[in-house]
């Protein structure tokens, strides 16, 4: 059998994409039927989670009794503009406005940590002396303490930063109560140098997307040992995926991969002992209900394991995306029995 191997998952979230792969459930779960029939599957029942449902786990698999079977889990991230124009798609027609309690999602997770990003970001200062050094200016409370919220803590790591004195102490040049500014070290300069060729003296810029592989997180004990299924799938990506120019769609896909990844190998071990044949796949949920005024919701694929029977675990295999959606698009969308 193929094994999910780091690289792939690598591969795999540098591939994936959204822009024409956006297909409404109804289309999806008819072109599945036919896969499904191209591989030899008898009669199936296809496991569907309602889209607010976390992908967490692969759910009624764990009671699989040898039938062929299809579980499909999604995890969902609203729509969002910045993604690029999807022919078709509607446009932005209002947000939506819940005040209620939801189901918590990938966006949910991140949520406090793109603030302590995003706050990071805005509040240190760029700038060139008279004698041209490159100066970074930070409140003295993000020297000291970091950007904390109750999800954990973000700490600036100003040894990759600040050029040391003679005695190798990290001293600032100029401090006042509330900000300290700091002689940027010679290579952070060199790899800024298209930003400081035309600046002047006395000119200042928010750090923006310079601050990246400059910081990390610090985690709150409740986050670390709760039971959401995020720490795993999405903590150990956190600092990638806050400086990601889609981050909340980033999370999501970190968390599909991760997901896939875990249960694969779950049901690879269990599916020696049946006879049935399974396909287990993720995808995102995408929900466009701001943009379209209703619940609205179409799916993504994004990877699937297929399994023959147990007794012959080398036929399993993997497919990526643009496998998986080009076996679903030789399918025709009005499946017929």
């Amino acid at each position: 059998m193929n094994t999910f191997m780091p690289e792939l998952a690598e591969s795999a979230v540098a591939s994936f994409k959204i822009r024409g792969r956006m297909v409404s459930y109804e289309e999806f779960i008819e072109r599945l039927k036919g896969f499904c029939t191209s591989l030899g599957f008898g009669p199936v029942t296809i496991h569907m989670p309602s889209p607010s449902v976390r992908a967490s786990s692969v759910g009624s698999v764990d009671q699989f009794e040898g039938k062929d079977e299809v579980v499909v889990v999604s995890t969902s991230v609203a729509y969002n503009p910045s993604w690029g124009v999807l022919g078709g798609m509607p446009h932005l027609f209002h947000q939506k406005k819940d005040g209620g309690m939801h189901e918590e999602t990938p966006a949910d997770f991140i949520a406090p940590f793109l603030l302590c990003y995003s706050y990071a970001q805005e509040n240190i200062h760029l700038s060139l002396s008279a004698e041209g050094q490159c100066l970074i200016t930070l409140p003295e409370s993000i020297v000291r303490e970091g950007v904390a919220c109750a999800a954990g803590k973000l700490r600036i790591h100003l040894d990759r930063i600040v050029e040391a004195d003679t005695g190798g102490v990290l001293r600032p040049v100029m401090t006042s109560d509330t900000q300290q500014t700091f002689v940027v070290t010679g290579s952070l300069s060199k790899s800024m140098a298209e930003l400081l060729k035309d600046w002047q003296a006395g000119r200042t810029m928010a750090i923006g997307q310079y601050l990246k592989g400059l910081f990390s997180f610090q985690f709150a004990e409740r986050i670390i040992t709760s039971d959401s299924p995020y720490v795993a799938t999405i903590l150990p990506h956190l600092a990638e995926i806050v400086t990601h120019a889609t981050p909340n769609l980033r999370a999501a896909q970190r968390h599909l991969l991760g997901i896939f990844a875990r249960d694969v190998a779950r049901l690879a071990e269990k599916h020696k002992s049946s006879s049935g044949k399974l396909m287990y796949i993720t995808g995102l949920d995408i929900d466009m209900t701001a943009f379209t005024g209703e619940e609205d919701h179409y799916f993504v694929p994004c990877q699937a394991y297929i399994a023959e029977s147990g007794d012959s675990p080398e036929h399993d295999y993997l497919l990526v995306q643009d496998d998986l959606l080009g076996r679903l698009r030789q399918q025709d969308k009005h499946y017929v029995v």
